[in-house]
């Protein structure tokens, strides 16, 4: 027990990502809302010339009462600066994700750096909009402003995150060390969203013509995020994390060697996934040595950067795990329609139908993450641990979890409905654990970034594509047939949970990477000890796979 206890708190002594995750996703929901509600009060007193008390109760407005037509105006017209949004800082996002990828994993500061850049410029976001919040006066549009920063920044902090997560874990840690980032995420949301609803309904900080409180939470928001940049700038080390986790839990750990066993001889370099069975390379390429000469700028500029993101994505690996790279990344690009979906018309849509405020949506809305979280929290030990589940059954779960919430939804058009949804959806975080836990092990370490980096760059067009059509969809069925974009996100949902028995069936079926070489079946097999040519042990298992070239060159090696 005691050593138990003592793992444990060496684990979580080296999580150095976690913290900034923390502060990032806090003080970045923390001003979600607020955003919303600004938009919101600028459209009613500018737009619609309605008086301050009227767009303070925007939402307490009924069906029948006088000018419940112009609140469904407002809020339609709400939910299109939304659309503006997406649309505004996607495309430039999704040509910088296409540089990023491979420059991550040449260049071993680069995530870092992009840590950096995202807490740097989501300050810079939050009082630019403090000053939107302050100078009430200005028009709606100048909140597109804001945005700019984001821009420029490349959008890629959270996809950026699993693949440092991908590149620094030893592989039989990542599902654990995924959860745990998940995890990190779950309970930040939540916290954001209950502390910035608390604040919104105060009586505003230098008003100014303020309707709502929202200029001091973007305050806070801006030094949360600054908290972010330092934290980054002074504990996180992508090298200095990856050699302390390989010490203390990789497979020659040096709390637990194994012992040595003079009848096997391992590959040099080489290991297998246990999900995937194909043979990885444990180490990064080497760099040309023209690349080594070059300045970081130009290694993230260089073109050449996009041809390696495609080539790497669409080279044949064993076991068909091209195939369910690409499975993987139609499932995250479904996962990503549906959150822009959500987030894109929800809030509008309790105003409307609930007549929930700002303040009432957050309370419930940070519940309803805070027992997501404890869920599953709760049950991943459960399922990885006890009933030795894979990724795929978890995505399953984490999907139909999403599935049951958005049916509910539909069905059910009152508060009750949302209460209900709560508990239904209570174990969907596990879908993008599952899903992207299962890309961290099938993919070879050296490929990490380039292939999170495609399925960020396919990510990207979800966004441009999911709220435009839920824009439309809100303003056309609001009114009439308000269960209409809630059954669109329910049909997205089952798509995921198609793919992982898709990809749970190819996993049972033996194939080679070319007829010439062996198949390679997936199944689990306990790590037998082994012995590196170079005298160093080895507790990774094969499944009886080796590479007849690399047996070849160890046996001349060997004369």
């Amino acid at each position: 027990m005691a050593i138990r206890v003592a793992r444990f708190l060496r684990f979580v002594s080296l999580l150095r990502l976690e913290p900034y995750i923390v502060l990032f996703t806090a003080f970045y929901f923390v001003k979600r809302n607020a955003l919303d509600v600004l938009i919101q009060d600028k459209i009613c007193v500018h737009k619609y010339n309605m008086p301050e008390d009227f767009c303070y109760h925007l939402a307490s407005i009924k069906k029948n009462d006088t000018n419940a037509h112009i609140k469904t105006d407002i809020l339609a017209d709400a939910v299109m600066y939304n659309t503006y949004q997406q649309l505004l800082t996607q495309p430039l996002s999704i040509i910088w994700s296409l540089f990023l990828g491979t420059w991550v994993d040449k260049y071993p500061k680069g995530r870092k750096w992009i840590f950096i850049i995202a807490a740097v410029t989501q300050a810079m976001e939050a009082a630019i909009n403090a000053c939107n919040s302050y100078f009430f006066s200005l028009n709606v549009n100048w909140v597109l402003l804001a945005l700019v920063p984001y821009i420029l920044s490349g959008a890629s902090t959270f996809t950026t995150m699993y693949s440092y997560v991908g590149a620094t874990t030893p592989s039989k840690w990542k599902t654990t060390r995924m959860t745990i980032l998940e995890m990190c995420q779950a309970l930040a949301q939540p916290l954001g969203v209950f502390v910035g609803g608390q604040m919104i309904n105060l009586t505003p900080v230098l008003g100014n013509g303020q309707v709502h409180n929202y200029g001091l939470i973007f305050f806070v928001s801006s030094c949360g995020m600054i908290g972010a940049f330092l934290w980054t700038a002074f504990f996180i080390d992508q090298q200095q994390n990856k050699q302390n986790f390989e010490k203390y839990f990789g497979d020659n750990n040096v709390e637990n060697k194994p012992e040595i066993s003079p009848k096997s001889v391992e590959i040099p370099g080489e290991k297998s996934d246990e999900n995937s069975g194909a043979i990885i390379n444990d180490e990064t390429v080497d760099l040309p040595v023209a690349d080594r000469a070059k300045h970081p700028i130009r290694l993230l500029l260089d073109y050449k950067n996009i041809v390696v993101i495609i080539m790497s994505c669409f080279k044949r690996r064993h076991n068909r795990a091209t195939t369910k790279i690409w499975l993987v990344i139609i499932a995250n690009f479904c996962l990503y329609m549906i959150r822009t979906g959500n987030s894109t018309f929800l809030f509008q849509f309790v105003e409307k139908i609930y007549h929930w405020d700002a303040k009432e949506y957050s309370q419930f809305q940070s519940m309803s993450l805070a027992i997501n979280s404890i869920s599953v929290i709760l049950m991943t030990y459960v399922f990885i641990k006890i009933l030795k589940l894979h990724d795929m059954w978890l995505a399953i779960i984490g999907f139909t979890s999403v599935l049951l919430q958005n049916l509910v939804l539909a069905i059910i058009l009152n508060p009750t409905g949302y209460y209900i949804s709560m508990g239904v959806n209570c174990m969907n975080s596990l879908g993008s654990i599952g899903y992207k836990s299962y890309l961290s092990k099938v993919t070879e370490p050296s490929a990490l970034g380039k292939v999170f980096t495609m399925m960020s760059f396919v990510d990207g067009f979800a966004p441009m594509i999911a709220s435009p059509l839920f824009a439309l969809m809100f303003r056309k069925t609001i009114d009439s047939a308000p269960s209409t974009c809630f059954a669109i996100v329910a049909t997205l949902a089952a798509i995921p949970i198609v793919i992982a028995l898709g990809i749970n069936y190819l996993s049972k079926v033996p194939t080679g990477a070319n007829p010439t070489e062996p198949a390679i079946i997936e199944q689990n097999v306990e790590p037998v000890p082994t012995l590196h040519t170079n005298g160093k042990l080895s507790g990774d298992n094969y499944n009886g796979v080796r590479n007849i070239n690399s047996i070849s060159s160890l046996k001349s090696n060997q004369d």
